[in-house]
């Protein structure tokens, strides 16, 4: 199989990723280990347990054509008995539009989402709204450079 055969079938957004089998989980990956290797939250068996890390790995026909970014949510099977420390393949990365329809069908497990810090997101979209930041500039932050040393000039007017 071709490159560009399985790029055409890894973008076909057209058919929502499901578990097929039982070894078939969703995931988030939490790690980059490098080399095809990922750590990642994988539902158990039971959907009420809380998720067990594992170690996963990309096919390497996938090498250069799925990227997957932390945080992304993957659909993985798992091997029946883990004789390595590699636990799974990941099969696929779930698109943004895929987790939609999955969350509206109640099939998305909500354990797997990252927990919010509501009290910081509220402050913050309230600045936004509001038009200014909180501290009364309006200016937005500037990037600060911190692989230069920053060091502060003082006048002769300063010392005396």
């Amino acid at each position: 199989m071709g490159i560009r055969k399985i790029a055409r079938e890894v973008n076909d957004t057209s058919k929502t990723p499901t578990p097929e089998t039982p070894l078939q989980r969703y995931g988030r990956v939490t790690g980059i280990r490098g080399g095809g290797l990922y750590d990642a939250l994988v539902m158990d068996e039971a959907l009420d347990s809380a998720p067990r890390t594992a170690l996963l790995q990309l096919p390497s026909k996938f090498k250069k054509v799925i990227f997957v970014k932390l945080g992304s949510y993957i659909l993985a099977e798992l091997y029946p008995d883990a004789a390595t420390k590699v636990h799974g393949d990941i099969l696929c990365v779930v698109r943004p539009e895929h987790l939609k329809l999955l969350k509206a069908e109640n099939r998305w497990p909500a354990i797997l989402e990252p927990a919010k810090e509501e009290d910081d997101d509220d402050e913050d979209s309230e600045a936004h709204e509001s038009g200014h930041d909180s501290d009364g500039d309006s200016m937005p932050d500037i990037f600060v450079n911190r692989n230069r040393m920053h060091v502060e000039e003082q006048s002769e007017d300063e010392e005396d």
